[in-house]
């Protein structure tokens, strides 16, 4: 027997799969708009510090705000999944954060922006859960791999796209718009996953205080918890890699916007790889996808610490890098929602939670190493790669 469950098939459920392509596209086009919210405000703290008199090493509370408050929605959001059904969260809650986006573009001092930006994060986190458990619980078996490698890869490329569109927005227009606009896509979004959206099985936990214990018994399961930390090693050392892209890569690049802004995108590319090779992924068990790809990142980016001034060399290194971590994300989540059916919104909550604490600690881990140089900095993230390489096979591991 293993440790390792796939995601169980309720008997109800057999036939009664929500369509493909309008299920996962609309939830990814969503995700994406709304996991950009973390990202975007970056490249919009320029005109924003001179609309509300703040300098931009201030405004990086905005950033804060936003990120603890979204912390805190995920411990909510994984159990009013369980207790409310999946497809009525994401209604509810999509609603909810497409509203407190365009609030955002509201704010007229630092104070004002810093408490709209936490409302936002509140809003914004009870997306995830939700999303995650509905392809879960509404793809068929077949498809489901696939359909949750669009949602992870999608949420990884928001970092990207959503800096990309800001950018390109307050060239001809100002940043308050780029909020109210990207709101309203998300409350059309959200109505649209109502209405099209098939409704899930009624099994949920009957009570929000019943959910809330769901989540408190995972936490004493070791098996998910080393999924966890393997989780954590992900996003962290993701963003870790970028931000040093960013501040210790080669010289031909930190110093050129351009061809930053151009070793950056060519990560999109390896974002496809997951989804589109799904159909031969799925053939290896999700336990071995789960492990073996990020080991494969690990080599990658081992690799590129040693291409130097070498930027062609660098990013082929960074695609294998990025295509690993995508193959791996919805793998470890695929494993994670199997380890804990019956509450599987809070356990999905979990793991959105470390991601995002990974990637919060990444920036620092790269600051902190930064007199090792670009290459020592991404030693290191092999290592921290290999670590996880190593929870994901005890969590795995045959009993």
């Amino acid at each position: 027997m293993t440790a390792t469950h796939e995601l169980p098939v309720q008997a109800s459920d057999r036939g009664n799969w929500a369509p493909y392509g309008r299920t996962v596209g609309l939830l990814t086009a969503v995700g994406v708009l709304l996991a950009g919210q973390m990202y975007a405000v970056i490249v919009l703290f320029g005109p924003m510090a001179i609309d509300l008199h703040a300098s931009v090493e201030r405004l990086t509370w905005t950033a804060t705000a936003y990120g603890l408050a979204y912390a805190i929605g995920l411990m909510f959001s994984g159990p009013a999944t369980d207790r409310f059904g999946p497809r009525a969260l994401l209604a509810a809650g999509g609603i909810a954060a497409g509203i407190s986006t365009a609030l955002v573009g509201l704010g007229t001092d630092l104070v004002s922006e810093c408490l709209l930006r936490a409302v936002q994060g509140l809003a914004c986190a009870t997306f995830s859960p939700a999303a995650f458990t509905y392809l879960a619980e509404k793809l068929a078996p077949e498809r489901r791999s696939q359909g949750l490698a669009w949602m992870v890869n999608g949420s990884f490329s928001s970092a990207i796209l959503t800096q990309v569109a800001a950018q390109a927005w307050t060239t001809q227009f100002s940043w308050r718009g780029f909020f109210m606009v990207a709101g309203l896509l998300v409350v059309l979004g959200a109505v649209a996953m109502r209405l099209r959206l098939p409704a899930t099985p009624v099994h949920h936990a009957p009570s929000m205080g019943a959910a809330f214990l769901g989540m408190t018994r995972l936490l004493g399961n070791p098996r998910l918890l080393a999924l966890y930390g393997t989780g954590l090693t992900l996003l962290g050392g993701f963003v870790a890699v970028y931000t040093a892209v960013s501040l210790a890569g080669p010289e031909s690049v930190i110093h050129d916007p351009q061809a930053l802004l151009t070793l950056r995108a060519s990560a999109l590319p390896a974002m496809l790889v997951a989804p589109l090779a799904a159909r031969w992924l799925v053939r290896i068990p999700v336990r071995y996808r789960g492990a073996g790809f990020v080991a494969l990142s690990a080599v990658a980016i081992l690799g590129a610490s040693f291409a130097g001034e070498q930027v062609v060399l660098l990013g082929v290194f960074l695609f294998v890098f990025v295509a690993g971590l995508g193959v791996a994300a919805p793998a470890l989540l695929e494993i994670v929602g199997g380890m804990a059916p019956e509450s599987r919104g809070a356990a999905i909550a979990l793991y959105a939670s470390v991601l995002y604490v990974g990637a919060s600690l990444g920036p620092i881990a790269t600051a902190a190493l930064l007199d090792v140089g670009f290459g020592g900095i991404l030693r290191a993230v092999a290592v921290i790669l290999v670590v996880g390489v190593g929870l994901a096979v005890l969590a795995t591991r045959r009993r």
